[in-house]
């Protein structure tokens, strides 16, 4: 058998897809990339059979048709192990470049809607609370965070974020995160500066209140449980 080698810097993915056409070459032609390595399979110049990792034949050639970077090798006299490609080479190859487009467009706009979603839902979360905050004299600072710690809406009073916040919000994350009796319901911390609430929302996140000093915290409980309550 004999081996051509280069890399896709030295050949086009679609130059390199079409040419053991020209030779009516019989083979395979590896290509081994960041996502994997696929396997095109030749016969007489035709294409008709492709793999990559568990994906075989149009499917694997529509993930192959955009890669930029990688190297390749063809074997050639290598005869094919499935037939999973029916097209001529120039049509497989134009109706992969198709699909690709059409699922690259779908995945964009699913991207679109995913972020319109969420920028809805933070607005929501936001105008939760500011009304919160405004509401009530004590609150000083209210935010929400993901379940990875990230925060999804926050709110300051007039005063602009409370000392510390952000060293805050870590430390009580990782509270949530260690605790090992399950999901945090409730905490109230008292200190110098006042009171913190945490509390832990079903969706793995949570809900974080800082009320200024001398605050009720019966007061305190009872409208960050309001709040908690309307964002679940």
């Amino acid at each position: 058998m004999m081996a051509l080698k280069g890399t896709l810097e030295d050949m086009a993915i679609i130059d390199l897809v079409q040419f053991p056409h020209s030779g009516r070459k019989t083979g395979h032609l590896i290509i081994s990339g960041t996502n994997g390595e696929a396997r095109l399979s030749y016969e007489n110049g035709s294409l008709v059979h492709a793999t990559l990792g568990d994906v075989s034949g149009m499917n694997a050639l529509v993930r192959v048709v955009d890669w930029n970077e990688g190297t390749f090798e063809f074997v050639t006299d290598a005869a094919p192990e499935a037939r999973t490609i029916e097209l001529d080479l120039h049509r497989a190859v134009m109706q992969a470049l198709k699909l690709h487009d059409e699922l690259k467009e779908e995945a964009e706009r699913r991207k679109t809607q995913e972020t319109s979603v969420q920028e809805e839902d933070e607005a929501v979360l936001t105008a939760s609370l500011s009304e919160f905050l405004n509401s009530n004299d004590f609150a000083l600072h209210a935010c929400v965070l993901d379940s990875g710690g990230e925060i999804r809406a926050a709110v300051d009073g007039p005063d602009g974020p409370p000392e510390g916040i952000e060293n805050l919000r870590s430390a009580l994350h990782s509270l949530v995160r260690i605790h090992p009796r399950g999901a945090l319901r409730r905490i109230l911390l008292e200190d110098d500066l006042g009171t913190v609430t945490l509390v832990g929302l079903p969706d793995g996140g949570s809900l974080i209140a800082v009320a200024s000093k001398g605050a009720s915290l019966g007061s305190v409980s009872m409208s960050v449980g309001r709040l908690a309550a309307g964002l679940e």
